[in-house]
């Protein structure tokens, strides 16, 4: 029987894995970035469009299925792994058969060999052990941790040595096909057993699966639109920093975001049946929101073109326009995270389907009516569009559960953060002039830092004792002061 410790340990480890994996993805990333050019990014970047759609269509939700049973059978594991394994492989024989229509689409022979390969990489994945779920089920996370951490560095390496002799795209992709052989490896060091070819739950799971597919393939297009329509409209090198800066931009929201409203999120089951402390713990969310992502939008907009010259290197400078577009997509996330989850608290979870549906339609209408002269014009458009739909989302959602005008007042917990943000930046630019840019940028980022750290705990402070949200995040403060000054 699983007990809260041992759920605790295995939340544990899930972030320790994930933040070691990510650590290593960006300084990984950032040297391949600094030896391969974007159009090499680029050309890959199609080719695992494609592979990620196939993975996407042939979701079968087994996992989901069998995580989400009291008890496990082996009918039910050895159809999950048959369905994965039968849908992945015919998927990757037709991904691997229409290569040549892909190159004759892109008009580049080398995606050829490059689809074949993640064909083959679909194939591989779907051979790992079926005894895993066992696993996962009991929390018995410690070994998968280990491997997954294992598995990261050795694909880093891989990758990086093959970028640094060869400089070709093959480092990326070798490095992707590497990481996959490897995890099916060790699914059988973990977890060993035979896998066994049976269909005996087929029709359960179906009726599970055929739920998680459109919702699946919905959010694929979703997320990826904008991706097809720069790999159909423009260069490869377009789409490698498009798709490249996209993905540094929305890190910071990964990093800090998710784990700093986690918690607070976590604890909306607690007070949905209590309507006041429900909306006083959404003040308390959106006042965290704005005071993480304002200061990290800020930073990235304001030493974009520095920051993409010293990490990236000068190759991608002239892309850094994209990094400063995106970075406000930090905040759509966040926001996009807070409203889906009041939603599904509230069993609405057709409100959220819908507004799925509302805007991958407005994102086609968007891109099939738009004329963009370059790659930048479509991120304003892509930006400007997210921007739009999650105000009226929330808008729509705060409404429904509470009233119009807490819209109004949860709005109003942002200004603190503007407040502290703008003042921090009127002081940095008065105070400090360097004569490296280097010691500049560190002088500034420090200044402001400081300063918007300072205005906004005063701000908490004295408006406590009016304000239930301040006081409740001004308690936290002090009883982590406290455990902090205990460790010590």
């Amino acid at each position: 029987m699983l007990t809260a410790k041992s759920s605790f340990i295995a939340s544990g480890l899930l972030i320790f894995s994930q933040l070691t994996r990510r650590l290593i993805s960006i300084i990984s990333m950032v040297i391949l970035a600094r030896i391969l050019a974007p159009s090499d990014f680029g050309l890959v970047a199609i080719s695992l469009l494609l592979m990620n759609f196939v993975q996407v269509i042939s979701t079968t939700g087994g996992g989901q299925y069998l995580l989400s049973r009291d008890r496990l059978t082996s009918e039910m594991v050895f159809t999950s792994w048959t369905l994965n394994f039968l849908i992945k492989t015919s998927l990757a024989i037709l991904l691997a058969f229409f290569s040549t229509l892909v190159a004759d689409y892109y008009n580049d022979p080398r995606l050829v060999p490059l689809v074949v390969v993640m064909a083959t990489q679909i194939f591989i994945e779907s051979l790992g052990s079926p005894a895993m779920i066992y696993k996962r089920k009991n929390l018995q996370l410690g070994e998968i941790t280990k491997w997954e951490v294992y598995i990261k560095i050795i694909t880093a390496i891989t990758s990086i040595t093959i970028a640094y002799i060869y400089e070709s795209y093959w480092a990326l992709v070798v490095g992707q096909f590497t990481s996959a052989v490897l995890h099916v490896c060790a699914t059988y060091v973990i977890a060993p057993a035979k896998p066994k070819i049976s269909l005996a739950n087929v029709t359960e799971q179906w009726k599970f699966t055929k739920w998680i597919l459109p919702q699946s393939v919905l959010n694929f297009f979703r997320s990826q639109i904008d991706a097809i329509v720069v790999s159909s409209w423009f260069d490869k090198a377009s789409f490698g920093a498009y798709n490249s800066m996209r993905y540094y931009a929305t890190m910071p929201g990964d990093v800090f975001i998710k784990p700093a409203l986690g918690p607070l999120l976590t604890q909306f089951s607690e007070f949905k049946t209590n309507h006041h402390y429900f909306k006083e713990q959404c003040r308390v969310v959106i006042f965290v929101l704005f005071s993480i992502s304002i200061p990290i939008v800020y930073f990235m907009q304001s030493h974009a073109e520095f920051v993409i010259s010293l990490v990236l290197g000068e190759q991608w400078v002239k892309y850094y326009p994209l990094f400063s577009f995106f970075s406000i997509m930090t905040v759509v996330m966040a926001f996009n995270q807070f409203l889906s989850q009041i939603l599904m608290l509230r069993d609405m979870t057709r409100i959220l389907f819908g507004y799925s549906i509302f805007t991958t339609l407005l994102q086609i209408i968007i891109f099939s009516l738009g004329e963009f002269n370059s790659v930048f014009d479509l991120a304003i458009y892509k930006v400007s569009v997210d921007i739009a739909a999650i105000s009226l989302f929330f808008l729509f959602v705060v409404a429904l559960v509470f009233s119009l005008s807490e819209c109004f007042k949860l709005i109003l917990f942002g200004i603190p953060a503007v407040v502290a943000i703008t003042v921090g930046d009127l002081v940095s630019q008065r105070l400090i002039l360097a004569q490296s840019e280097f010691v500049e940028f560190i002088l500034k980022v420090t200044t402001v830092s400081v300063v918007y750290c300072t205005i906004v705990f005063v701000i908490i402070r004295t408006l406590r004792s009016k304000v239930r949200a301040f006081a409740y995040l001004h308690t936290l403060f002090l009883k982590a002061l406290g455990k902090f000054h205990v460790i010590r």
